[in-house]
């Protein structure tokens, strides 16, 4: 149960800061709208991460016969796609203006829309669905139902207090916000994207 708890927490924080467009986003939200809305945002991110983990251990369960065959295989193919991801992270630190966020700064006013936008920009970001996909491929073992909505659980806590943190941050810089404050956060998402793939490459999961 507790290591079903943190194996979500590490999947939840690494889908978090893995789109690092979405992460300028609320703190610029938060530095030029207000912390209520950027908070109504990273909430709808949050969201967006637990529905996909949530997706990823009902799969992982369901394709765990069906892919046995070729389990060690599949292994090292989603090793490869989070190392490609990787490296775009690392590409994205190193020219942090070539992001592909939608907008520079989101500008809607209603906390409620912030939720909605920003649960649907999660629920359909191509990062946040290949490491997902990844994930039910890499660590398809079955999970009880107990652990199942742990490893949710964990995720949604973990994404929403990195979106959180992020809110507050940008709340404090307001409109000194710089590309400096852009590199920190890239940077993090580069370490945690690569403890994650250590994760998997070593098969925690699994214990």
């Amino acid at each position: 149960m507790i290591g079903a708890l943190a194996a979500g927490f590490l999947i939840g924080l690494s889908a978090a800061v893995l789109s690092g467009a979405a992460a300028m986003l609320v703190m610029e939200t938060s530095a030029h709208t207000g912390f209520g809305v950027a908070t109504a945002a990273g909430a709808g991110i949050a969201t967006g991460d637990a529905v996909w983990a949530t997706i990823a251990v009902a799969a992982g369960a369901a394709l765990n016969r069906l892919l046995a065959p070729w389990a060690e295989l599949l292994h090292w193919l989603a090793i490869a796609v989070l190392l490609l991801i990787g490296v775009l992270a690392v590409r994205q630190l190193l020219h942090p203006g070539a992001d592909s966020a939608p907008t520079r700064t989101w500008h809607g006013g209603s906390p409620i829309r912030a939720y909605a936008e920003f649960l649907a920009f999660t629920l359909m970001n191509t990062m946040t669905v290949i490491y997902f996909l990844s994930l039910i491929v890499a660590a398809a073992p079955p999970y009880r139902a107990v652990e199942a909505a742990a490893i949710v659980v964990g995720a949604f806590a973990a994404s929403l207090s990195w979106q959180l943190a992020l809110a507050a941050a940008g709340a404090r810089l307001g409109r000194t916000f710089s590309d400096r404050a852009r590199r920190r956060i890239l940077l993090v998402d580069c370490v945690l994207v690569a403890v994650f793939i250590g994760y998997v490459a070593l098969g925690l999961y699994r214990a």
